[in-house]
């Protein structure tokens, strides 16, 4: 399993959290997880994205 899918599966998870959860400030903890992650994606492709164009 690629660390993209464990990140997909985490968010998959944390969205259904989210669906359940009606405390407001576990919402917003959710939403930061949710956007830590969607940086921690972001990263991973731009440091393949570097690595492809440095091989070319």
């Amino acid at each position: 399993m690629s660390t993209l899918d464990i990140f997909k599966k985490e968010l998959n998870l944390l969205a259904a959290e989210m669906q359940r959860c009606n405390n407001s400030k576990i919402k917003n903890q959710i939403l930061s997880d949710i956007l830590l992650i969607q940086n921690a994606v972001i990263d991973i492709l731009r440091t393949a994205e570097r690595a492809i164009h440095k091989k070319i």
